[in-house]
């Protein structure tokens, strides 16, 4: 009895002294076909992994992750999973989709006709209701909702800074000049404007273009000095 006994003790010990090696879960096993789609990080620590179709939470280690992937109720709920539709592909919603991001581009090249030809904002109080009258069947233009106030921030927020930052990007890799000209008149209040011309390659051809950079307005004081006004 007594050498069962510290048998059993010296098996009991050699337990206890056996180190357990866990896995940590590795984010790449995500991009593998066999995990892909389904396979994530647990929320209960690095040593779990969490499968999006079953809703499992399980440890981590990709021996384990094969087994679970290998399960009957698993697979069906992945074949299930792929032959789902998503909310964004189903037929209403992506026309809906088409049809919001149509209209927002036609108030966009709306915006845009006002500020090149250097219309009056308060056209566009008038312009969409023009189109809806002529473009009685199109659906985009019953959606068109553009007025002074819109279309200003659309020129001031939008196609004004997208603009400008298409300019800068043209002078940083294409030989420029800036030309300089400022109002002779006697004023208080003056303007300073900065014309960049750029000489680009288009389709192996040198093309010349002449864009306004910035217009600077300054007041001059009594004290003969002047003040830039953004």
């Amino acid at each position: 009895m007594s050498s069962d006994g510290n048998e059993y003790e010296y098996e009991m010990s050699r337990k206890k002294k056996r180190n357990c090696y866990r896995q940590k879960y590795c984010k790449d096993w995500e991009n593998e076909t066999c995990f892909k789609g389904w396979l994530a990080k647990s929320k209960k620590g690095e040593f779990h992994f969490h499968c999006i179709a079953c809703g499992f939470d399980g440890v981590a280690g990709k021996s384990e992750i094969k087994k679970h992937a290998a399960g009957l109720k698993h697979k069906r709920l992945v074949d299930g999973c792929k032959n789902q539709q998503s909310l964004t592909s189903l037929p209403s919603v992506s026309k809906r989709a088409q049809l919001d991001k149509s209209v927002k581009l036609g108030e966009l090249h709306m915006a845009a006709f006002i500020a090149e030809h250097n219309l009056p904002f308060r056209v566009m109080n008038h312009l969409p209701k023009l189109i809806q009258t002529v473009c009685s069947d199109s659906q985009i233009a019953k959606q068109l909702k553009c007025s002074r106030t819109k279309c200003t921030s659309l020129v001031t927020n939008v196609i004004g800074i997208t603009s400008s930052l298409s300019l800068i990007e043209d002078l940083r890799q294409n030989k420029f000049s800036i030309i300089l000209d400022e109002s002779t008149d006697r004023a208080t209040l003056k303007h300073l404007a900065m014309v960049a011309r750029i000489v680009k390659l288009v389709d192996k051809k040198l093309m010349e273009e002449t864009n306004l950079l910035h217009l600077l307005r300054y007041a001059m004081q009594p004290q003969n000095r002047y003040i830039i006004i953004l």
